[in-house]
């Protein structure tokens, strides 16, 4: 029987960005300790978000922020995982609002963290496009974030923690990271079968034939 094969569409295995090296660029623009003028200095140190401890961590301070593009970029974020580890009765108030968007830029607002001071809570502001989720409530809380439509290879966190009171260095980030997977294979172009194409040379053949047949008649 005559036909096209067609190669099989290889699904593409998500992609874990969990350290400095598998992001293309980490934006930090640290904020302010209350008490000291800046975060101190071992809190401004991005590997603390991925060095497999709850016991260190990165400070946005109050009103920094951190943006991630990931690498390679053409890949389209699927999720992301981030752990704010503060005491429980410390008085921290701490809260930051999460936006995802492209070549860190056209920035599209998710929704707001809250840590365990707060409520330990989300809110979702875009909820057909993305969704914020609780993992671990309690002295620290654990956050997740789902995509659910569009395509965005860059994440942000704005701190918005409350400046009065306890709060010091505003939202803390012990541990992150992000899932991505790669843009759709293109449909693979149809490759003849072997009996196609010889159906296709036999029936030029026989035209051939049939022409010489009619110039020599």
């Amino acid at each position: 029987m005559g036909g096209f094969l067609h190669a099989s569409l290889a699904v593409a295995a998500p992609i874990l960005h969990d350290s400095e090296a598998s992001f293309a660029s980490i934006v930090y623009t640290p904020g302010i300790n209350s008490t000291l003028g800046q975060v101190a200095a071992g809190r401004r140190v991005l590997g603390n978000m991925f060095d497999a401890t709850n016991s260190t961590m990165l400070s946005l301070g109050l009103g920094g922020s951190i943006a991630f593009l990931i690498a390679p970029e053409e890949n389209s974020i699927t999720g992301a995982s981030t752990f704010e580890l503060t005491n429980l009765g410390s008085g921290h108030k701490e809260r930051a609002r999460l936006f995802l968007g492209n070549d860190l830029g056209g920035w599209i607002e998710i929704g707001d963290l809250l840590n365990q001071e707060l409520g330990s809570t989300v809110t979702n502001v875009n909820p057909t496009v993305a969704t914020l989720a609780l993992t671990t409530p309690g002295a620290a809380t654990g956050f997740t974030l789902t995509v659910l439509d569009g395509s965005f290879n860059s994440l942000r966190l704005l701190d918005v923690s409350p400046t009065r009171g306890a709060n010091l260095d505003g939202f803390d980030i012990a541990s992150f990271s992000l899932t991505s997977i790669a843009p759709p294979t293109p449909p693979p172009v149809p490759v003849p079968e072997p009996a196609t194409w010889l159906l296709l040379v036999g029936g030029i053949a026989g035209l051939a034939a049939a022409r010489r047949r009619f110039v020599s008649a």
